[in-house]
């Protein structure tokens, strides 16, 4: 057969070739689709990945549900259940107790009750009030002596104690006493006793190791009183 240019370009050459088909009868088409079916079926690519194909490989496996994760907090609270929002409320610390009182923070004088005095004695009331913005502690007993000669040396012995101690806490401002008594220098022998001129007490507040002082012109004895001490203290919260 000669061959003849066609639409597709030059050099490029369509055979016709005579149709040899016979229409196929209706009983032979149900088999020739069916053949079709397979035939497509059998030329399906292989799905790549894994090496296992669509047709006869064994299912993809399932995949099984995790642990379950930790709860969810409502909305509006956060963790550690702090709501979102709600003001913070500060940790109160318990208040600390009074310190004790320091010779700084006082002011120490001394005052002469009326009609508080007995015979051969006077009574004499000191004086501590607190002068610092804090409360402080005073516990138990001043210490009290006579001093004089004009440069603080001290004059006879030291008060005795008397009753029981208390303790008092002085807010700002407050004062407290302790009544002390004293002897008078002529109740006792001269030459045992050496009156000299006192220009005051020295007085310890409870616990310090300093001291004020607090002037009390008077008659001091700087010698023995033997058992009958010229000056006796008692405890701060006392009164005449």
């Amino acid at each position: 057969m000669t061959p003849r240019l066609g639409s597709y370009g030059a050099g490029v050459t369509r055979e016709t070739v005579p149709s040899t088909r016979r229409r196929a009868s209706p009983r032979h088409r149900g088999s020739l689709v069916g053949a079709g079916v397979l035939g497509v079926g059998l030329f399906l690519p292989r799905c790549s990945g894994g090496g296992s194909g669509t047709g006869g490989g064994p299912p993809p496996s399932a995949s099984l549900p995790g642990p379950p994760g930790p709860p969810r907090a409502p909305p509006g609270v956060g963790a550690g259940g702090i709501i979102a929002g709600a003001p913070a409320i500060a940790a109160r610390r318990p208040a600390s107790p009074p310190r004790r009182c320091t010779l700084a923070q006082l002011d120490v004088g001394a005052t002469v009750p009326s009609g508080a005095g007995a015979a051969g004695s006077t009574a004499l009331l000191l004086t501590f009030r607190d002068t610092a913005d804090v409360a402080c502690v005073l516990d138990g007993f001043p210490g009290v002596s006579f001093v004089g000669g004009g440069d603080g040396t001290q004059l006879g012995v030291s008060a005795r104690r008397t009753g029981a101690a208390q303790t008092v806490t002085l807010e700002p401002g407050r004062t407290t006493t302790a009544l002390v008594r004293v002897a008078d220098a002529g109740s006792y022998p001269e030459t045992s006793c050496d009156p000299t001129a006192a220009d005051g007490l020295r007085v310890y507040p409870p616990g310090s190791t300093e001291a004020a002082f607090v002037r009390y012109p008077t008659k001091a004895c700087r010698g023995s009183t033997g058992d009958s001490p010229q000056l006796t203290v008692a405890s701060v919260g006392t009164t005449a």
